[in-house]
């Protein structure tokens, strides 16, 4: 099984197998010295010291990648055939832990095949080399107990050597769907833009054709009026009156084109329930999702004029979505109050509070107070320091409606 070349370049010699190598090369030494298996030392001081030191420098110079040039590569078969050597001088042994080093390697640089081809052939080395070493003491039987023990020592290595392929390609892949995901999430966030900024250009020249038409030829007709109701003055007051009255009528009917452009632009629930209800429904949708609602209305409810209805839902809705994102809040309180004069809207959570960021430099909260502040009203958004939590208070008059800003039922 061939590996990707991104698995490729994130292959480095495995620690475990670098602490196996050095284990063994000590215990050789020591178990050398001291003739621990007591069946004499076939090769003097010399011979092994050649030997480890050629076993080490193919050690160091072994690849792990199979982007390596094709001499590094060969350096698996001189680290094998020195460590055959090897155990031929010292304790045959050794030869299990360095040929899973040797197995390793053959699956890391040619692939995993190779290395399963690599110990389908190695028993048979294995028993010649045992058979070699001490015929008389292992004998045929012992050298075909060690060239079989070899096949589950190659499995072993080679299972794990796969899983680590396996989890390197998983994390690649991992790698390379993030960073898809983030681009595809950049592509998404460009073409929000792209469309919001074609949405509100589309808007604006809606907004404008609908002033040209309506507005633009409701105003033309009242200066022509009036212009006429100046010129019959003196000469015909009961014409100058009536062109008076025209000028009045043309306002009027000013006034209910710009009334139901804004309710054109007002939300939905704004559009066709109106006021309170529009404000009951907007505080209700938010219950149970991260918090509690209450909504409490003191004094007279009765319709609004239309700017004041629209700029107390965006301030509800405003309220509302900062408690949800920022204050971790448990319970939210909404209050209005209705007077002759002013609508009072009170927000109350009680969460942790809002940034002193979001305080001053929010645009939320910067674009709410510009539009109360535009219809003449007044907007506190602060902590609460007293019983924690954070409160907004909007007061909005309820004056003539193109006065402050807006229009007038």
């Amino acid at each position: 099984m061939a590996l990707s070349r991104d698995v490729q370049t994130e292959m480095r010699r495995p620690a475990i197998f670098v602490l196996l190598f050095w284990s063994v090369l000590i215990t050789v030494v020591v178990v050398w010295v001291l003739d621990a298996p007591d069946i004499g030392r076939p090769f003097g001081p010399i011979p092994l010291a050649l030997s480890m030191l050629v076993l080490i420098a193919a050690w160091m110079a072994m690849p792990w990648s199979p982007e390596a040039s094709d001499r590094r590569k060969a350096v698996v078969v001189v680290f094998t055939a020195v460590a055959f050597v090897l155990c031929l001088g010292t304790f045959f042994m050794w030869a299990l832990p360095l040929y899973a080093i040797a197995v390793a390697n053959t699956v890391f640089v040619f692939g995993i095949r190779n290395g399963m081809l690599l110990s389908a052939t190695t028993p048979g080395l294995v028993f010649a080399g045992t058979y070699l070493y001490s015929p008389g003491q292992i004998g045929v039987g012992g050298s075909l107990f060690f060239a079989g023990l070899m096949v589950p020592v190659a499995a072993f290595v080679i299972g794990i050597c796969t899983a680590l392929v396996d989890a390197i390609r998983s994390r690649q892949d991992a790698h390379r769907l993030l960073g898809d995901l983030e681009a595809a999430n950049a592509r998404l966030r460009q073409q929000a833009e792209r469309i919001r900024e074609l949405a509100t250009a589309e808007e604006r020249t809606r907004l404008a054709r609908e002033m040209h038409d309506t507005l633009g030829h409701y105003l033309t007709a009242i200066n022509l009026q009036l212009q006429n109701a100046e010129r019959f003055e003196d000469r015909d007051p009961s014409r100058s009156r009536q062109k008076i009255r025209e000028a009045r009528e043309s306002t009027l009917a000013a006034l209910g084109e710009v009334r139901r452009s804004v309710r054109a632009m007002a939300p939905e629930t704004v559009a066709t329930e109106g006021g309170v209800a529009a404000l009951r429904a907007l505080v209700r949708s938010f219950d149970g999702m991260a918090f509690s609602t209450t909504f409490d209305v003191r004094g007279h409810e009765r319709p609004l004029p239309d700017h004041v209805e629209l700029a107390l839902y965006r301030a509800t809705q405003e309220g509302l979505t900062n408690a949800a994102r920022h204050t971790r809040a448990s319970a939210v309180d909404v209050s209005l109050a209705i007077d002759d004069e002013s609508a009072r809207l009170v927000i109350r959570d009680d969460g942790r509070g809002a940034s002193a960021d979001a305080l001053e430099g929010g645009f939320g909260l910067a674009a709410l107070r510009d539009r109360i502040e535009g219809l003449g009203g007044t907007m506190v958004a602060r902590n609460a320091a007293a019983e924690g939590g954070f409160r907004l208070d909007v007061t909005l008059p309820l004056g003539a409606g193109l006065a402050s800003g807006g229009v007038d039922r």
